[in-house]
């Protein structure tokens, strides 16, 4: 489930070749430096995308009303957001970007 976006830092991370670098807890167990209520929603995610078919859509989940940066921040950190190339970024209307209204 955790190597389900395959060009994710998140899938690099466990991917085996790594497995020397990750942190554990003195049981043995993966060590995720977030908490269980911005962690949860990403790990459900990858589960939905793991098992839905290919042809759909898995929307990314928006995280908790009250964390919004900080599950935000997670999931630049993890790679899970789609990337914006930078000729898409100079086509995007900067009205559009800010809301400004003329």
């Amino acid at each position: 489930t955790l190597c389900a976006v395959e060009d994710s830092f998140l899938a690099a991370r466990f991917s085996g070749r790594w497995e020397q670098e990750l942190d554990r807890d003195e049981d043995g167990r993966y060590f995720i430096n977030y908490p269980p209520e911005l962690f949860v929603p990403l790990l459900d995610y990858l589960g939905a995308r793991e098992t839905e078919d290919p042809s759909r859509d898995v929307p990314l989940p928006v995280g908790p009303e009250n964390q919004r940066p900080q599950f935000q921040a997670m999931l630049r950190y993890f790679g899970m957001l789609p990337a914006v190339s930078v000729l898409d970024a100079v086509r995007t209307p900067y009205e559009s970007v800010v809301g400004c209204d003329h």
